[in-house]
This record gives structure tokens, C-alpha cells and sequence, in this order.
């Protein structure tokens, strides 16, 4: 189908980009309108506790980004900046996908990847393993081309346009408007698209709320907490001073990250590294306590304790709770170690 709504031979549809560009233009605007919506109903994604939110994977992706400066000043207004991410998602998918506007949706949808390519997938080695870059260039056929007439929603407003007014001499302002009506008409099935994701999302989470918090890892206490009234059996455990000697002996070299009794036997919990300022885990078995690095080695984003391992929400690495070591790709590179000591106080020490 042409610009003008005139269908081309079936013969000649091969020879058509419209056509061509079909399967990528539902494949990509199908996938940003998921996107749009899994973010928003995420109830994690703007929690700024949650490893896989908004705030995280901007601290975490600011350090090692060539836009850092950027990053970190986007971080300072995360939650506006996921709102507009997400819903330019689904701008940009229902643009593609209904045919409005396709030139500038894919220019947008490009932009976006970009953004991902610049930040989430940036240390992504080999660099195609990082699927953002893969989009960027998916994207620009889509903004060369257009929707070339086929299923669109644009094309069908200018053919309507033309049978009602004829050669006028201000159609092409005619139908601008009328796209632009229907522009506003999308858009605001977006914003009820988006709310209706988020209310989902939100319902859905606070039924399973219990059994995910189980599975997170536990914050620790805000430093520089005093506190000493702990007296369970882990804390008992960690030192064999008497108590009028806990006070002289000497504490563990590093800092203080928090109390040992803050992490249950066999869990974990998260702190902040103080030699990088990123995210860090610290991990507790029979066998002592453990910290590494909770950036994941392939793209940046934040690992989350399983309870048997480490793993990256973003592309499903896995890594080991005894060393850090990668024990499935996509990453390669094991979890930097933090060295951590229990001082005879309970509290523990990173050194760094």
C-alpha cells in the first residue's frame, strides 16, 4: 500500500519497504510498548531499595558510563526520569506500531537505545552481547523509511483527507491537523495504557508481597548506629570477649558497614562500597561473612542474592556465593571480593 492508500501488486510488495520493514517495525514496536508497561507495573522500579530499581541502575551505570556526568545528574531525579522513560516506551511503540508519526517514533526509539547502548550496556563484552546496540541500528531503517503506507494509521488519515476536501490547496495543513487529533487521541490511550500497568503492577505486588521481601536481601542499619542491645544467639556468636573488654579491644581495620546481627544465618544484605561508592552484598554462612561487589561484570546492573547465588536481574548472569566467580554468562569476569571483618563490638568492617 502507498503513501496514497493505492495497494501495489502482490508481485511488487517484496520491492516495497513498508512491507519489508513489517516484521522489524511490529517486532520493535511491540517490545517498547512491553517495556513501557513492565516498568510501570513494576512496583520495584521506583523503589529505591529494590536492586532492580530506577535509582539503582542509575547509580550503578554512572561510574563506568561516557555520559557520567549525565548519569549522575539525571540520578538526582530518578523516579521523573523512569516516568519518562517508560511512557516514552510506549509512545514510541504505539507510534511504530499504528503507523503515526513513524519517522520521528523510530528517531525516538533510537534515542532510547541509544540511551541503554550509552549506560546499562556499555561494558557489555563482546559488545554483542549487549542487545541495546542491536536496537539502535534496528531502529534507523524504521526512521530512513518510514511505515511506507502499510497498516498505517497515518497514511489512512491523508487518504481520508484527500477524498473529502480534493486538490485543496491547504490538504497537506488539513491533514497535519487531523494526524495531530489523532496524535492526541493515542496519547492519551498511552497515559490510561501506563496507569493501568502501574495499578496492575501495584495489586499483583501487594499479593506476593511477602514472599518477595523474603527473597531480597535485608538493608543494613544507617551508619554510625550506636546501637548495643542485640542479644541474639548470631551476635552472641561473633565475639568471645568479655564484655568489659569489648570496649578496649582494637576494632577491624575499614568501615563500619553495620551489625552482624542485621544479616540472618544464610542471608545476606546490602551496603555500600566504601572505596567505589556502588552497590556491595554481604553474605553469611557457617563459614564466616563475605562481600562482593553487587555490579554485575557484563552490563552494570545490580546482582540479587537468590539464596543459593548471586544473580543479574538485567540478563540473567549467575554468579557463585563462595567467590564471586561467574557460573553463568553472560558474564565472564567474577564479583570483585571486599574483604570484611567482625569487630568484638558485632558490627562489620569492609576495608576499603
Amino acid at each position: 500500500m502507498s503513501i496514497d492508500g493505492t495497494p501495489p501488486p502482490a508481485g511488487s510488495r517484496l520491492a516495497s519497504p513498508g512491507w519489508v520493514l513489517l516484521p522489524l517495525r511490529l517486532f520493535l514496536g511491540g517490545t517498547f510498548v512491553f517495556a513501557g508497561a513492565q516498568k510501570l507495573a513494576d512496583p520495584g522500579f521506583f523503589r529505591r531499595s529494590s536492586p532492580s530499581s530506577i535509582q539503582s541502575q542509575l547509580r550503578t551505570t554512572a561510574a563506568g558510563s561516557p555520559i557520567h556526568a549525565l548519569v549522575t545528574g539525571l540520578s538526582h531525579h530518578a523516579v521523573l526520569v523512569g516516568l519518562l522513560i517508560a511512557f516514552g516506551e510506549l509512545a514510541v511503540g504505539a507510534g511504530t506500531l499504528l503507523g503515526l508519526w513513524s519517522r520521528a517514533a523510530a528517531v525516538g526509539g533510537a534515542l532510547l537505545s541509544l540511551g541503554f547502548l550509552l549506560t546499562v550496556s556499555w561494558h557489555s563484552h563482546p559488545y554483542y552481547y549487549g542487545p541495546d546496540i542491536v536496537f539502535v541500528f534496528g531502529w534507523i531503517p524504521l526512521a530512513l523509511a518510514g511505515d511506507g503506507g502499510v497498516f498505517s494509521l497515518q497514511a489512512a488519515i491523508t487518504r481520508e483527507a484527500r477524498h473529502r476536501f480534493g486538490p485543496a490547496v491547504d490538504l497537506d495543513r488539513r491533514a497535519f491537523l487531523a494526524t495531530a487529533r489523532a496524535a492526541a487521541v493515542v496519547a492519551g490511550g498511552v497515559a490510561v495504557l501506563g496507569g493501568v500497568s502501574a495499578a496492575v503492577g501495584r495489586i499483583v505486588g501487594a499479593t506476593s508481597a511477602p514472599a518477595k521481601r523474603a527473597a531480597l536481601p535485608l538493608p543494613l542499619p544507617e551508619r554510625g548506629s550506636t546501637s548495643t542491645t542485640t542479644t541474639t544467639n548470631a551476635s552472641t556468636a561473633s565475639t568471645t570477649a568479655p564484655a568489659t573488654s569489648a570496649s578496649t579491644a582494637p576494632r577491624p581495620a575499614g568501615t563500619d558497614i553495620g551489625l552482624l546481627s542485621s544479616v540472618p544465618a544464610g542471608g545476606a544484605a546490602t551496603f555500600q562500597d566504601p572505596a567505589s561508592g556502588r552497590p556491595a552484598i554481604v553474605l553469611r554462612s557457617s563459614s564466616g561473612v563475605r562481600a562482593f561487589s553487587a555490579v554485575c561484570t557484563h552490563a552494570g546492573c545490580t546482582v540479587q542474592f537468590t539464596g543459593s547465588q548471586l544473580a543479574c536481574p538485567c540478563h540473567g548472569a549467575r554468579f557463585s556465593t563462595t567467590d564471586g566467580s561467574a557460573t553463568r554468562g553472560p558474564a565472564r569476569a567474577p564479583l570483585s571480593s571486599i574483604p570484611v571483618a567482625v569487630g568484638p563490638d558485632g558490627h562489620m568492617y569492609a576495608d576499603g
